[in-house]
Parts: C-alpha cells; sequence; structure tokens
C-alpha cells in the first residue's frame, strides 16, 4: 500500500482542466483555484489542444497516468496492454511528447514538489478484506488528488484508488477492480439484472452512466461498498445503519441498489412504508408539518417536532443552503425527500450546510408507483394542469423503460 500524491496523475488531471473538461474543472478549493491561476498561460498548449480534441475523460485519464514511468524530466509509457479502450494506440503515441513538452514547459515539477505534502489520506481501511475478491494489499495504491477524483484505475500489477475532497471514495474504488467484471458477466446473463441495469440510466441526471454496462458496473461496485461498509459497522450501531448505507444510492439515481446489494448476499429488501408513514418511523414519533416555504423551485416543510431525534443520521454527501435551516432541523422538501440538517461544512464555502438525505418514494423507478400514490400524494400541491404535465411526463418514462425492457 503506498498513501501519496501521484505526479503523473495530477500533471494528466491539469492537461484535461484546462482543455475544459467538465469533470476535471472544480473550482472549490484555494488549490483547485491556484491551478488555474498558476497555469492559465498554458490553455493553447499543443498538449492541451490535443487532449481537448480526444473523445475520452473520467477514467480514461488515469488509465494512461498509471501506465506512464518518469525518466529524468519526461514520462514514457511503460506498457498499454489494457489501456482504456478509448485510447486508440495512435493518440496514446501521439499524446506522450506533447504531455512531456508541456511538462517541461510549464515547469509543473516544481509546482508539484512545493505542493506533494499538502495533502495526505487519514487511512483507516481494512485492505484484508479485499483479499477474498482477488486484490492483493501489497499491489495497492491509494492515491490522493487535491485536483480531480474520484477514479480507479489498473496498471497490470497495481490497483490504484484515486480519491480526492474527504477521501471517502476509497474503498468504492477498490471495488471497481473486480465488481467489474462481475457486472459485466450478470449483465450478458440476467435478464433481471440487465433491466435493472438499462432502466436506471439517466443520461441527465448521471451523464457518467450513460449505457447500461457502465450502469451495471456502477450497480454492483456500489452493492460491494456498501456491504465493506455494513461488515465493518461497530457492534453497538445505530439499528438503521445498513437502511442508511442505501440512501445516498436511492436517491442519487440507483434505485435497485437494495436488489443488486441482496445478489451479493442474503439481505431481505425494506419494503412496505413510504411517505411520511416512512417519516414518522425514521423520526420516531409523530410531527406536524409546518408552513410550505419555497425557493425558485424547491418546496419545502419543516417539520415540528415534540422530541429529540430518535436516529443517529449519517451525512449523506449533500450539501447546499437553500432551506436556511439551523443543525437539527428536519424538513420534508421535493415533495417527496426527508432532508435532516446535520450542520456547516466548508468544503464547498462559507455559509454551507450538510445533510442526511432519505427518499420518501421511489420516484426514480416508476414503475413500482400506482397512479393513486401520485394523485396522493401530488393532490394538495399542484394544479390540475400541473398535473396533467407531471402524469404526461411519467407515462412517457414509464414506456421507455418498458421499451428497454423488452
Amino acid at each position: 500500500m503506498i498513501n501519496m500524491m501521484d505526479e503523473r496523475f495530477e500533471l494528466m488531471a491539469l492537461v484535461f482542466r484546462l482543455a475544459g473538461r467538465q469533470e476535471y474543472n472544480e473550482k472549490h478549493t484555494d488549490y483547485q483555484k491556484l491551478l488555474n491561476e498558476t497555469f492559465a498561460a498554458f490553455k493553447e498548449h499543443p498538449a492541451v489542444a490535443y487532449a481537448d480534441k480526444l473523445p475520452l475523460g473520467y477514467d480514461a485519464v488515469p488509465s494512461y497516468a498509471v501506465r506512464l514511468k518518469k525518466e529524468g524530466t519526461s514520462f514514457s509509457l511503460f506498457t498499454t496492454d489494457n489501456l482504456d479502450k478509448r485510447w486508440s494506440l495512435e493518440s496514446a503515441a501521439e499524446f506522450l511528447p506533447l504531455l512531456n513538452d508541456f511538462y517541461v514547459e510549464s515547469g509543473f515539477a516544481d509546482f508539484f514538489e512545493a505542493h506533494k505534502d499538502k495533502q495526505m489520506l487519514d487511512l483507516d481501511i481494512d485492505l484484508d478484506w479485499f483479499r477474498s475478491y482477488g486484490v492483493d494489499p501489497a499491489h495497492t495504491r491509494l492515491i490522493y488528488s487535491p485536483s480531480a477524483g474520484n477514479y480507479g484505475a489498473n496498471d497490470g500489477t497495481n490497483i490504484y484508488s484515486i480519491v480526492t475532497g474527504d477521501g471517502g471514495a476509497i474503498v468504492h474504488e477498490l471495488c471497481h477492480s473486480f465488481a467489474n467484471d462481475i457486472a459485466w458477466r450478470w449483465y450478458e446473463e440476467d435478464p433481471a439484472f440487465r433491466a435493472m441495469s438499462d432502466a436506471s440510466v439517466n443520461s441527465e441526471k448521471l451523464p457518467f452512466y450513460n449505457n447500461g454496462v457502465t450502469m451495471a458496473a456502477e450497480y454492483v461496485t456500489r452493492a460491494y461498498t456498501i456491504l465493506y461498509h455494513a461488515q465493518h459497522l461497530p457492534n453497538d450501531a445505530d439499528p438503521l445503519a445498513l437502511f442508511f448505507l442505501f440512501q445516498p444510492d436511492k436517491t442519487g439515481g440507483f434505485p435497485y441498489i437494495e436488489d443488486v446489494y441482496a445478489m451479493i448476499t442474503p439481505h431481505e429488501t425494506v419494503k412496505g412504508l413510504k411517505g411520511e408513514a416512512l417519516a414518522e418511523f425514521l423520526l420516531g414519533q409523530p410531527f406536524t408539518l409546518g408552513p410550505e416555504q419555497s425557493n425558485n423551485n424547491v418546496k419545502w416543510h419543516v417539520l415540528e417536532l415534540s422530541q429529540p431525534l430518535a436516529h443517529e443520521f449519517p451525512h449523506q454527501g449533500q450539501v447546499g443552503n437553500v432551506f436556511n435551516t439551523q443543525t437539527g432541523q428536519v424538513m420534508i422538501a421535493n415533495g417527496g425527500e426527508l432532508y435532516v440538517d446535520l450542520g456547516e461544512t466548508t468544503y464547498h464555502g462559507s455559509n454551507v450546510r450538510k445533510y442526511c438525505i432519505v427518499s420518501l418514494y421511489d420516484y426514480s423507478d416508476p414503475l413500482k408507483i400506482t397512479a393513486a400514490e401520485y394523485r396522493k400524494h401530488f393532490r394538495d400541491k399542484y394544479t390540475m394542469d400541473e398535473m396533467r404535465v407531471i402524469i404526461d411526463e411519467a407515462l412517457v418514462l414509464y414506456f421507455e423503460q418498458v421499451a428497454r425492457r423488452e
């Protein structure tokens, strides 16, 4: 195991940042802003221009980076075996001298040397857990990137988990190394799994998982990530801890995550409770809806509670300050999501809140919701004309998913 920043990936990430790739262009932190300011003069460099024309991004970038070997002040490709297929042998070869020229002209070596020790991962990862899935801890490389992430990569010998932010995606990226092959086999052999993967594709909400094969790999990886965390819960964990492990994926575009989880380990999916009944169960008490509030297109009700919260609500990775709430306040927003304000966070700037978000309805999968449930939930919130639009959109999505499954 090696825990460090990786000059090769930082260099590649910078070139694709300057090329305008959205996934490499976060500007939240001082380091990310410093990258833009320091290297703005190199936006027209031939390496950047070439990267801009390449039909690739995301994890194709680290796939190339981990195959680079530094020799003096330049890099060579020590192998192209199993290089991401979005690279052709021709583009991989043509890009290399341009990248080396950029490395020297931009003075990136000095910049990296000055910043390489600023961010290191505080690790508490059970790497031995991965042995049963064919991952040798001696050949794992845990890489922190203050510029971009999160990605997994494999150079044929070593497995890389390249993470950014708080480093929370380490386990997820390691799981990709074995879960992808399982997912691709299931996608070919299991019609039910294939249908779930295809039905979850949403190019607008999740543009980086824009086909069934990619979605399948993400589903199985997320299921194994949950399994890792479930098997490492403390003995005195909250009884709802496993329930909360599913929520980021359920609200994030993976409605069948519990079904996929049940494919890798015995698990009875949570069914039945929904809406305000599910909210009462989670809060451990009845509640009263406060007055409706709104901000642009977002509508919400702050809940009036008579007791402290019965369970510990974990941070689910979403932040913002639309609701102007205080720590511990709870609201139902967007017509069917429970938000629990967990306090301030500084990662995305000042005056930003972090939340636990729980989906109270399975709206991401209209096949699971009857028309009566739609009417009951929306009847007091929308006019008849608005309802017709909602129903029309739901029917279009319904028939698109039916067509995919057939």
